[in-house]
């Protein structure tokens, strides 16, 4: 509703020779924010539903706290906001709404800020050209909420592999360890740089890389025979052997470490059967 504004210095508004519209608009409500949780450095664009949302230009305003930033008008139940800067972490904000920089919504609605996760480390940062092999990924920051109960950011966590353009749902362990499953890598794809969200949308920038490999086939085996005591040396030769701490070989379920002899060649000891 519009109506008129006047002015008089009388009293009885017999002086009164303009107005000025004055627009009277219904209560803004907020329902709804996603993400709601972005790193302190701010950027996120969060996605707010509600109603009653008029396209007021620089009027119309997200509300972080203290900090205000324009807000982007959809439709009178959808806009978007870029979340600013923010030295407050892990606490919530209170998050609302204004149609002209002063009254603002009073849904109980919050918003929460991240210290930027650190990805330092893959362990093992190699697996095979199908993927499917978990990864374990080491650094700082990367479980900002596991001890509040009101917010939980899990559905939200992924890791992308960024040279195949493929994100995974990650698993959230600890402040320092999360872990998810390689996927299969195509066409020639050798090494890809690794980086994670904790908001499914701002990723690390940390690209640390991960290498694929053909896995070894197996074209000849020496000895082929021993006794169930154990304790025999078995070479076994393959292709495409990789220098690393992880070889194992496996009798029937029975797993003994082997050693590298060179690229082409392993040593096992077979275990004790049954």
């Amino acid at each position: 509703m519009i109506v008129p504004v006047m002015i008089s210095l009388s009293g009885d508004f017999t002086d009164s020779t303009d107005s000025e519209p004055f627009r009277y608009y219904n209560n803004t409500r907020v329902y709804a924010i996603y993400p709601r949780y972005g790193p302190k450095d701010g950027g996120t664009v969060v996605q707010v539903w509600g109603d009653n949302f008029l396209n007021y230009d620089d009027n119309f305003r997200c509300n972080f706290g203290s900090k205000s930033v324009r807000a982007v008008f959809k439709s009178s139940t959808y806009l978007t906001c870029k979340a600013p800067f923010s030295d407050n972490t892990n606490k919530p904000i209170t998050f609302s709404v204004s149609l002209n920089k002063q009254q603002q919504s009073r849904d109980m609605i919050d918003y929460w800020y991240y210290s930027q996760p650190i990805l330092a480390k893959l362990d093992p940062n190699y697996g095979p050209e199908d993927g499917g092999n978990e990864i374990m990924l080491m650094g700082s920051n990367l479980h900002p909420f596991i001890d509040e109960t009101v917010i939980n950011n899990a559905n939200d966590t992924f890791c992308i592999f960024s040279d195949l353009n493929v994100k995974v749902p990650a698993r959230l362990i600890n402040s320092t360890r999360m872990a998810c499953v390689a996927p299969a890598t195509f066409d020639g794809i050798s090494v890809t740089g690794v980086d994670l969200t904790l908001n499914n949308q701002n990723y690390t920038d940390d690209d640390v890389p991960y290498y694929y490999y053909k896995p070894p086939k197996i074209y000849d085996m020496q000895p082929r025979d021993g006794p169930t005591k154990g304790g025999t040396h078995i070479r076994i030769f393959a292709n495409e052997f990789k220098r690393n701490r992880h070889i194992l070989c496996v009798f029937d379920g029975v797993k003994t470490r082997a050693s590298l002899i060179s690229s082409s060649e392993i040593e096992c000891l077979s275990p004790k059967w049954p």
